[in-house]
């Protein structure tokens, strides 16, 4: 099957240009359980979904970057996907573990992408009212910038006439650079979220799980949750 075939080419080579780690490697991921979902291969497919979706979901990953929009589009398609396969599943009578608690999640956290997307202006206001929130902010920006630049830098690098090993020692220096800055970033987002607790629950909103939305519940109330796509 070509869709098969050229979803795994893509995941090898995202995994032989940015490591098996990168969030790349997860949206390829992503698209190959897609592609085995379409081929019947139900058991395949949710177990590549159930490694790469948490992932791609992460609240602490920077979308607002050049091309933002296109990768939350694709974010979408995949997290759809896995809901449909959840969904077919459980219809057959053969459900995944915990498939109600993971339905739940993922169509709250990828509701929670877009009320997240609504409150950048109010979040940008509130950093600009504390010059220590204000610097780490742009620091944890800059970072996103230069890991965004690196990572287009060696995909441009296999496109070169330089030599193949060449390019491998090339891209794994900019690979370790890549992994040095997600580092500085991560620490750089823990700080904010100690020092400025309200900031970071204004950008990355949790999403609760079925049994933290169960918890506050009284026995007379319910709440429901529509996902409409």
């Amino acid at each position: 099957d070509q869709a098969h075939a050229h979803a795994k080419r893509v995941l090898e080579l995202e995994s032989q240009r940015f490591g098996k780690n990168s969030y790349r490697v997860r949206e390829a991921e992503g698209f190959m359980a897609m592609v085995l979902k379409a081929q019947g291969k139900r058991d395949e497919a949710e177990a590549l979904f159930r490694d790469a979706v948490p992932r791609l979901l992460d609240p602490q990953r920077d979308l607002s970057g050049s091309g933002a929009a296109f990768l939350r589009l694709k974010i979408r398609h995949i997290v759809e996907a896995y809901l449909d396969l959840l969904a077919t599943t459980s219809k057959q009578g053969n459900t995944v573990k915990n498939s109600q608690a993971l339905v739940f999640w993922l169509s709250e956290a990828v509701r929670g992408s877009t009320v997240q997307r609504a409150i950048s202006g109010a979040a940008a206001r509130f950093a600009a009212s504390d010059a220590r929130l204000a610097d780490l902010v742009r620091q944890e920006q800059d970072l996103s910038i230069s890991i965004e630049d690196l990572q287009r830098k060696i995909g441009d690098l296999y496109s070169t006439r330089l030599a193949p090993e060449e390019v491998k020692k090339i891209a794994a220096q900019m690979r370790q650079q890549i992994e040095a800055n997600e580092g500085s970033r991560k620490t750089i987002s823990d700080r904010i979220t100690k020092d400025f607790p309200d900031y970071a629950a204004l950008v990355r909103p949790r999403s609760p799980s079925l049994s933290e939305m169960s918890s506050v519940l009284k026995p007379d109330e319910s709440y429901i949750s529509i996902y409409v796509g």
